[in-house]
């Protein structure tokens, strides 16, 4: 064994290297430093049985590199399963060291070393001074343990008998959970059924029968005379609900026939309640569809003498409109148009009118998509001019998100929704672990018909594509789902 002598002027690890071989068995079978020399305890300035004051006492040689001096205040802050793990390294095998890639540059001394701190005292980390001179890729390693997740450190320090890391395969085989449909539905993480899905339709004032969509196959504009109808329908196949939009015969600047009690969805509603009671039926709530220009509001010029969407005037509208609507029977009002403000403003109308029962579903998160392209035309509410830029979000905008999901919920909102779905599924994500309350995504047309044209052209599976489509929406964080897939999706679901 090299001969040590204590002395402040030799660097630490000089005073190391050379324990390695004759006090290797002693450490291993013991897990402790009691075999060592105490002249070799003073080197290490960490004697296991000292005294809380000697060690608090101790210090690192002066002399330590200042990299050495920043390994050791890591390891004083390592959690005890690094530590746990640091013992567990000292007692591998040096070719399990080398096979693991992470310790195979470290001297066979160090190793030793790292056994020996492994079952050192807290302290006695901080105050030994014994890593100075390790290899950078050591220290390296070492410090990136106080950063691992406690499930990567378990998994590193765990070991067979013997000092060997536990093996993963072939003892772990995930497939066993995939060999049966009865196993993988057992283990499902993520599930879909009937109930998780609203189905959107469209009433339109003036029309005697179904009028297909042609950007929508297997959708249609509906004679209000149809509602009953649709709602049993929709009990049939144990969907979680409807929401409707509304088509009017005439329309003029300020959308007036939104809040018409004798408009399509008004009369929808009241339809569709007596003939299925039990059915959750959601309106949407916005004035785009009733205005003769096809923008969300009330237009006006701004300083500019450009015309824009007055944000305060459109709230008057719209709480007239889910007056309206909730007198009708609708169990939620859903407002689309994303006017700030607009949930406080239906909150207070709605209880004005002692409809305090009536739910708020808040399109809150709603972006500025070129997907909504097919249900402009169910919904003949293309904008004349422009677009809806000026008030709905820009799609490249996640903090945003955040935002609006907060200020709506503080307002008063009692489930929000994020639109469109597909395509931000990350926002669904993102506003899931913010907020509590109940959320929706609108699986919406352009995604619908993108499905719709694939599966005609023989491209994809449309009952595989839409289940998993469906499901990721769910996986990402929504609670329920508004997609026109509902019928033919609780069809395959069974």
């Amino acid at each position: 064994m090299t001969s040590v002598t204590a002395g402040p002027s030799l660097r630490p690890l000089s005073r190391l290297w050379g324990l390695g071989d004759t006090l290797l068995e002693s450490h291993r079978s013991s897990g402790r430093l009691s075999g060592i020399p105490r002249s070799v305890q003073d080197s290490l300035g960490a004697l296991r049985d000292m005294s809380l004051k000697s060690q608090d006492s101790s210090s690192a040689p002066s002399d330590m590199p200042l990299k050495a001096h920043n390994l050791l205040g890591a390891l004083g802050d390592m959690p005890l399963k690094a530590h746990n793990l640091l013992g567990a390294l000292g007692d591998m095998p040096l070719k399990a060291h080398n096979s693991s890639g992470v310790l195979g540059d470290m001297p066979l001394k160090a190793h030793n070393l790292l056994g020996a701190l492994g079952d050192m005292p807290l302290r006695s980390h901080d105050s030994s001074g014994a890593l100075g001179d390790m290899p950078p890729r050591s220290q390296d390693f070492l410090g990136a343990l106080r950063d691992m997740p406690p499930r990567s450190q378990d998994g590193l320090g765990a070991r067979r008998p013997g000092g060997m890391l536990r093996a993963v395969f072939p003892t772990k085989r995930p497939r066993r959970l995939r060999r049966t449909p009865a196993v993988r539905a057992l283990v499902r993480e993520t599930t879909l059924a009937p109930g998780d899905l609203i189905l959107p339709l469209f009433f339109h004032e003036v029309l005697d029968e179904a009028r297909p969509i042609s950007t929508m196959p297997g959708v249609a504009q509906l004679p209000v005379s149809a509602a009953a109808d649709q709602a049993r329908l929709a009990k049939q196949h144990g969907i979680g609900g409807v929401i409707l939009f509304g088509l009017p015969k005439a329309k003029d600047p300020t959308g007036a026939a939104a809040y018409d009690p004798e408009g399509p969805v008004p009369r929808a509603v009241k339809a569709m309640k007596d003939a299925v009671p039990e059915l959750l039926v959601i309106t949407d709530v916005c004035v785009d569809e009733y205005t003769d220009h096809g923008h969300c509001g009330i237009l006006k010029a701004d300083a500019r003498g450009e015309m824009d969407v007055d944000n305060d005037a459109t709230l008057e509208v719209l709480a007239r409109a889910a007056v309206v609507h909730a007198q009708a029977g609708a169990d939620v009002v859903a407002p689309s148009d994303m006017m700030d403000g607009r949930v406080g403003a239906l909150r207070r109308a709605l209880d004005a009118e002692s409809l305090t029962h009536t739910a708020i579903l808040s399109y809150a998160v709603k972006y500025a998509s070129s997907f909504y392209g097919p249900f402009r035309e169910a919904a003949d509410c293309a904008p004349k001019f422009g677009d809806r830029a000026g008030y709905q979000m820009d799609p490249g905008n996640a903090r945003e998100a955040l935002r609006e999901a907060a200020l709506d919920e503080e307002e008063g909102a009692d489930m929000l929704m994020v639109k469109p779905a597909l395509t931000y599924l990350d926002i669904l994500a993102k506003v899931r672990e913010a907020s509590p309350l109940p959320l929706g995504a609108y699986n919406v047309s352009g995604e619908y018909a993108m499905i719709k044209a694939a599966s005609e052209r023989g491209m994809i599976d449309e009952r595989r594509a839409v289940l998993e489509l469906l499901t990721s929406i769910r996986r990402a964080g929504a609670d329920f789902i508004l997609t026109y897939h509902a019928l033919d999706a609780s069809r395959w679901l069974g």
